[in-house]
């Protein structure tokens, strides 16, 4: 009988040890279930996140064609522009430069206006229209 109690009390042992055991398997396999439940709400928000974020990327692609189809008029104006910029550049400053030209003349044709003689300025005119009067009136009788 000593054996038997002996054999149960091992038993009862075992089996506490056992429970012991079983007890800290059912703790850890309750953490891992929290912890898989934490990872799949975690899963689910990132996904939503991900979603999210892909319409954002598809509108703000599309916002970036968008606009880079009105920038291609817009860098052909620009250009155009330019262009037309330079053009009038060079028309000005040649019209710069035969303005010039026509105030040095002007300049020079008052100096020579103001070097003549008064009184020979006026014979020459009077001898200026009595010479067309005198072709007026012998041209027609020839």
């Amino acid at each position: 009988m000593k054996e038997a109690s002996a054999a149960l009390k091992v038993e009862r042992e075992k089996g506490s040890a056992a429970e012991i055991s079983s007890s800290a398997k059912y703790t850890e396999l309750m953490q891992k279930v929290q912890t898989m439940s934490a990872l799949s709400e975690s899963n689910a928000m990132l996904r939503d996140d991900k979603t999210r974020l892909d319409t954002e990327l598809s509108g703000a692609r599309r916002e970036m064609d968008s606009v880079k189809s009105e920038l291609v008029p817009l860098r052909e104006k620009v250009r155009l522009s330019n262009e037309r910029e330079e053009t009038l550049r060079v028309e000005m400053q040649a019209l710069r430069q035969e303005n010039n030209t026509w105030k040095t003349r002007a300049q020079q044709l008052v100096e020579k206006q103001e070097k003549v003689n008064p009184e020979e300025l006026k014979r020459l005119q009077v001898r200026l229209k009595w010479d067309g009067f005198f072709c007026f009136f012998f041209g027609h009788l020839f």
